[in-house]
This record gives C-alpha cells, sequence and structure tokens, in this order.
C-alpha cells in the first residue's frame, strides 16, 4: 500500500519512501499491548486562532476524464474536504465524525500495534456550524485565500483533518483531496467505498503523480468557477496556493511545472519528487520542508529540482521531527494519550518527538508565513528571518528568482 507506513447537512454537499517503510514495519511490534485498552469516544478540540472553523464535504466528478484505476470505465470522481475561517461570534460549535466507518476500520487496521480496534471510529472533530445571520457573512474576507492540499501515497485525506483546521483557523479556505484507488480508502457521499490500488514501483508512481496533479488541476479550476465548492459569497479568489505531504508535496510541485497563473506558491511537507519536475525545476516560489534527515545533501531529487528552479525557494527543516509528523498522528497520539509511558519512545520513531499538542500550531505557522509573506511579495530576508524564528526550524538554503538576481 505504498505509504502508509510514511504517515502518514451543511456538512455534505454534492456537486456533481522504502527506507521510512521498513523501520516502520520493524517498530513496537512486540512492544505495544493495547488491545485490552477501552475505546470511548473523544471529541477532538479545535485549534485556537483568530476564526473558528467550519467543514464541508463535497463530490466533484471529472466528466471528461476516466478514471485510470477503476475497474470499469466510468469518470474520475473526488471526495474533498473543505474547511472555512468562520467568524467566532457566528458559530455554534457541532462534531462530524472524524473518519466514515469504512475508512476508520482500515485505519484501526493498518494502525493495530499502535491502538486497539475502534479507535479511529471513536473520533470526532469539533467545528463551526455557522448561524444564519441575515446580511451578514459568516466568513472573513481572508476566506479568499485558497490553500489545497495532496496527501501522502496510500493516506487518507481525513489523515490531516486537525492539521487542516489549524490552518484553516489562521484564516485559510483548506481544501484536502482524496486521491481514490491511492488512498487507503476513500468512501462517497452515497456510501461506497474503493480501496487502494498497488501502487509500489517508481513506474507507477510516477504516474501516479501525474493522475494526482490532474485531480489537483480540476479542484483549482473548480475553485475557480464555481464559488458552490468555496462558499465565500460570491468574493472573487484572492490567491490559490498549494501544499502537500510526502507524495502530496511532489504534487504540489508538479502543478507548478504549468506555470499557472492561478497558483501562486507550493509547499513540500517532507516528500521524495517524481516526475518531470526533477530536472526540469519549476518556475514559481516553493518551500522544502522536511524532517530533521531530509534535506538537499540527502534526497537526490531534492537539489536536482532545487538547482533547475527559476523562482523563489527556500529549503528547511523541523529539529525533532519524522516523516510522520507532518500529519494528525502527532496530536492524535498525545491526545488519546498514547504518547505516555512505554509506548513513547517507540511511538516517537513514527511520530517525532515534538510535544504532539505543539506539531499543529508549528506546522500551521510555517504554512501561514511562508503563503501569507509569499503573497504579499516580502523580501526574500525578511521571509526566511520570519520562518527561522518559529521554534525547531532551520533554514538550510534559500535562493531568490533568478528574474530579480
Amino acid at each position: 500500500m505504498g505509504e502508509l507506513c510514511g504517515i502518514g447537512t451543511p456538512y455534505s454537499t454534492n456537486l456533481h519512501q522504502p527506507a521510512l517503510c521498513s523501520m516502520f514495519a520493524s517498530v513496537v511490534l512486540s512492544a505495544i499491548a493495547l488491545s485490552s485498552i477501552l475505546v470511548q469516544a473523544l471529541v477532538l478540540p479545535s485549534p485556537p486562532g483568530p476564526f473558528s472553523v467550519s467543514l464541508s464535504l463535497a463530490e466533484i466528478v471529472d466528466s471528461f476524464r476516466d478514471d485510470p484505476y477503476a475497474p470499469n470505465s466510468q469518470p474520475r470522481r473526488l471526495m474533498l474536504s473543505i474547511f472555512s475561517p468562520t467568524r467566532w461570534d457566528l458559530c455554534q460549535n457541532t462534531t462530524v465524525p472524524y473518519m466514515p466507518t469504512p475508512v476508520a476500520e482500515a485505519y484501526d487496521a493498518m494502525f493495530k500495534p499502535y491502538v486497539p480496534i475502534g479507535t479511529f471510529e471513536s473520533l470526532s472533530l469539533s467545528v463551526c456550524s455557522h448561524m444564519a445571520i441575515q446580511g451578514t457573512s459568516p466568513r472573513p474576507k481572508d476566506a479568499t485565500r485558497v490553500l489545497v492540499f495532496s496527501p501522502g501515497l496510500g493516506n487518507s485525506r481525513l489523515e490531516y483533518n486537525t492539521l487542516a483546521m489549524a490552518i484553516a483557523a489562521k484564516g485559510w479556505t483548506v481544501i484536502t483531496i482524496d486521491h481514490p484507488y491511492d488512498a487507503v480508502a476513500v468512501t462517497f457521499l452515497d456510501g461506497t467505498t474503493v480501496y487502494a490500488a498497488n501502487i509500489s514501483t517508481d513506474a507507477q508512481i510516477d504516474y501516479d503523480v501525474s493522475v494526482r496533479t490532474a485531480d489537483m488541476r480540476f479542484v483549482v479550476n473548480q475553485v475557480r468557477a464555481n464559488t458552490s465548492l468555496v462558499p465565500i459569497n460570491g468574493a472573487k479568489v484572492e490567491s490559490i496556493q498549494t501544499l502537500g505531504h510526502s507524495l502530496g508535496g511532489a504534487t504540489a510541485l508538479d502543478i507548478l511545472l504549468q506555470d499557472d497563473a492561478d497558483i501562486l506558491s507550493a509547499i513540500n511537507l517532507d516528500g521524495q519528487l517524481f516526475g518531470p519536475v526533477v530536472t526540469a525545476g519549476v518556475p514559481k516560489p516553493f518551500l522544502l520542508i522536511g524532517n530533521q534527515q531530509h534535506n538537499l545533501t540527502s534526497d537526490p531529487t531534492w537539489a536536482s529540482a532545487y538547482n533547475a528552479s527559476t523562482g523563489i525557494k527556500v529549503d528547511l527543516d523541523v529539529r525533532d521531527s519524522v516523516h510522520g509528523t507532518f500529519s494528525d498522528l502527532p496530536f492524535l497520539a498525545a491526545i488519546t494519550g498514547l504518547d505516555n509511558g512505554s509506548t513513547s519512545e517507540e511511538l516517537g520513531l513514527l511520530v517525532g518527538t515534538i510535544p504532539g499538542l505543539q506539531v499543529n500550531g508549528l506546522l500551521a505557522e510555517l504554512v501561514d508565513t511562508w503563503m501569507s509573506r509569499t503573497g504579499a511579495h516580502a523580501t526574500l530576508d525578511h521571509l526566511v528571518t520570519a520562518l527561522g524564528s518559529i521554534p525547531h526550524v532551520d533554514v538550510q538554503n534559500y535562493t531568490q528568482s533568478r528574474s530579480e538576481k
């Protein structure tokens, strides 16, 4: 299942690395015995920030593109989560499932060495159910800033729910994408679920990046053309930027190859690069965020793309992090108490040693600092200083756009 070891109502709208994997397989299988723990329902707290966050789900269908992985000929359809910043004074909190049952069951099975069966199904999100106040928009002007997110290979978009909420609480509308037959499981609005295909060789992964990029491009087009996908009351979308974890990070950069005026910049969260971007580079600003052992020296795909790219580019690493830090897993381990006691050392190999309750805030601050200052055309020195002031962050390399030198 590819990168699974790399972790990696208003609520519904119908819009008709190998070494890391080996480490995951060897960690804590004999050290953790959690099957006797009683699973209790747990509502995950809302993130702090200037805004509350509302959530809607959307299913969109690309009728001009066949799904290359589906067993029968059919249009490509995608599931999205849309996290929107919303004024606190216009919110009433409600709870929604963290994952639908089929996806939660797949995650319970995947993380059986760590958690008792039923853990992921027991989780809920606390989100804003905005009140209808005539003549008053529940969303701030900043809701016009859109961030489109792609998950790691094999991972569900839902594994990044709380991270997406932390970013949205800073004023971004965050759209997370499921890539069907790539994610471990995708449940659509009609209740049907599709499961992951075997995507494991370099050739298969190269091809999958092209499929993912087409998915992301379709979402970007929908954002531009259909305001019901990003409900901002008819306001013009101010900017679109891309973000992804692992293979999602490769996807976020790959779409910049098109030099599309719609997309301002991209962030890659700890993802090895695949496809033409490795040798061609990209013409727009991008940020590479690596774990403490992932950088231009350790990853030749990063070094090649960095040297070939012509826009502003920054490479940094996050101390005390591992590949799985860049997901909800550290937060979930902390909030459920799994990072305490005898399991904490073993879990550190999976989620890193930054306190789990701090990870989402740290990553949201990184994303917001880059996206806000890139959009405001801040000087590179000021941008790098701001990024380097965030705890656990070490800036390794940065280069001005060649056109501005």
